[in-house]
């Protein structure tokens, strides 16, 4: 039951909760105004920002010698 119950949020929530919440700062260019039209209703508790790359290796996979940005994540991890 242990090894059934491990698959459903590995499966069905993380694998598309994180990427989700990441996604709006990732994909963010100048050409879409997301800027504008969606970050404003964002809510900052909710969503990671890239102010420090944190999205951008998130995607792209981190850059030797750095660590994980815990304290970019842990805010949106927690909520």
């Amino acid at each position: 039951m242990s090894l059934v119950r491990s698959t459903i949020p590995t499966f069905g929530l993380t694998g598309y909760l994180l990427g989700t919440i990441a996604s709006p700062f990732y994909y963010l260019t100048t050409e879409n105004g997301w800027s504008e039209l969606i970050h404003p209703n964002l809510p900052r508790w909710l969503f990671p920002t890239n102010d420090t790359q944190a999205m951008t290796w998130f995607f792209e996979g981190l850059p030797p010698g750095q660590t994980i940005p815990w304290a970019v994540w842990l805010p949106p991890l927690f909520w």
